[in-house]
């Protein structure tokens, strides 16, 4: 942000987006790769919870004046991750042959439904894109998430599978926590919420885009 001068509202967004970790959204792109699947619900859950504690303690140094409601990031974490994931388990385990029965066309609807939002959140906030054009938040988000990616990826051990979901983990940064804090401590400042959106929007094309690079490349990690 020194080398990017950012506008506060703006520099407070990418912190936040920093600061949380855990997105479900990057268990669609391995699903895609066709890599671990099983070792990224794993790194997610983890990252999650740790999300809970560290995001509190980091944001306390970076923001003095910020205050970080855990229960309202574990509620929002217990919606989006952990009850899907433990009915979708609970299916498997009781009901094995339904679940590979109905597997395919689940995949197909989520693939339609995950089509379907990412075109909807970019087309219904193109105007944050338009507010920041002009202010550097473009190019510090876009070197934000390929550094993460980067870092992920490096540290993610000599497998190429356990790279590539490393790395897109680390890339793709849990915007619903951010948005609780957000909304209790910022609600007024548009540019707050506007970075956040701007961040967690171009993850998912960067990631979108590398993920489909990868595929061509290697095929599969099988």
């Amino acid at each position: 942000m020194q080398l990017i001068p950012l506008q506060p509202g703006l520099a407070i967004g990418l912190v936040l987006m920093a600061a949380g970790a855990g997105s479900p959204f990057m268990l669609k792109l391995v699903q895609f790769l066709k890599a671990d699947t099983a070792f990224a619900v794993g790194l997610m859950l983890i990252l999650s919870l740790v999300t809970l504690i560290y995001m509190p303690l980091v944001l306390s140094f970076l923001l003095p004046d910020v205050s970080v409601n855990s229960l309202s990031i574990a509620v929002s974490l217990l919606i989006l991750i952990v009850i899907p994931l433990m009915g979708g388990t609970a299916v498997k385990w009781r009901y094995t042959n339904l679940a590979k029965t109905i597997k395919p066309a689940f995949n197909q609807i989520s693939n339609i439904f995950l089509f379907v939002v990412v075109i909807l959140y970019l087309f219904l906030n193109y105007q944050d894109f338009l507010a920041v054009f002009g202010t550097g938040a473009l190019l510090a988000a876009v070197i934000f998430i390929s550094t993460s990616f980067l870092m992920g990826y490096l540290l993610g051990g000599p497998s190429e599978n356990t790279k590539t979901v490393l790395g897109m983990c680390t890339a793709i940064r849990n915007s619903s926590a951010a948005f609780v804090v957000a909304l209790a401590n910022f609600s007024a400042e548009y540019d707050v919420m506007a970075m956040i959106i701007v961040v967690y929007s171009l993850s998912i094309i960067l990631m979108m885009l590398i993920s489909g690079e990868l595929g061509k490349r290697t095929g599969s990690f099988s």
